[in-house]
């Protein structure tokens, strides 16, 4: 068990020479991503994110969203409470207030939504 969270991001080396990224923010504002690109908003809250770029656009306080897949949810910028998996899903969400509750599951799933788009559900194949 780990003893404590670190509260950075740090490069992971893993099989084949590649390497990842780890954010964990257990002290702060609980947000946890596996993957390169990671980037979250100081003010962005409980998000989860694995894949490139995933949740890389966080422009303020984005809270209660999971992005899974590379480039899933890459510019949500304000929006809350959104899960977003597969390649592309919601890679370009708009990043207004009101982006919320919405659910994208598979490759470019609401990947060009519009301004505000709220409680919608996407599934693509």
């Amino acid at each position: 068990m780990l003893s404590g969270m670190v509260n950075s991001v740090s490069p992971v080396s893993v099989t084949g020479g590649s390497s990842a990224e780890l954010y964990s923010d257990k002290y702060g504002e609980d947000n946890y991503g596996f993957g390169q690109g990671l980037a979250f908003n100081a003010a962005a809250n409980d998000n989860i994110a694995i894949g490139e770029n995933t949740l890389s656009g966080t422009s303020g306080d984005a809270t209660n969203n999971i992005a899974i897949g590379n480039d899933a949810a890459k510019s949500i910028g304000l929006g809350d409470n959104n899960i977003a998996m597969g390649k592309n899903s919601m890679e370009t969400a708009p990043t207004v207030e009101g982006y919320d509750n919405n659910i994208g599951i598979g490759y470019n799933s609401i990947k060009d939504a519009y301004d505000a788009a709220t409680e919608n559900i996407v599934i693509c194949v």
